[in-house]
């Protein structure tokens, strides 16, 4: 009964996980394309600006992508320790049960 609501959750943690690195992925590259389809202009430190800025946004981004990643890793942690304690508790009520069935 425990572990029908850990499981789920369990899951939903490891899809949302997986989601947002590809999310970050196809973020990056359709940033890299976009930088490499710009087109040249004159002014060559205009063009360093703009990408300098395009990468500050582009860091900004992974760095709360990190800061997502370590959240979900602890409760990925977190849910792991419970699913243990849930599944030994499961033991024991299974043991307990069938211990006062013999007896």
């Amino acid at each position: 009964m425990v572990l029908d609501t850990i499981m789920p959750s369990f899951s939903f943690l490891v899809n949302n996980l997986l989601s947002c690195f590809l999310e970050v992925e196809t973020s990056l590259f359709v940033s890299v394309f976009c930088l490499f389809n710009i087109s040249c202009p004159s002014n060559v430190s205009s063009m360093n600006c703009d990408l300098k800025q395009e990468l500050d946004k582009l860091r900004k981004r992974f760095e709360l992508t990190e800061a997502e990643n370590v959240y979900l890793n602890k409760s990925i942690e977190r849910i792991d320790k419970e699913l243990h304690e849930a599944t030994g508790t499961s033991f024991h009520l299974s043991h307990q049960i069938e211990n006062s069935k013999s007896g």
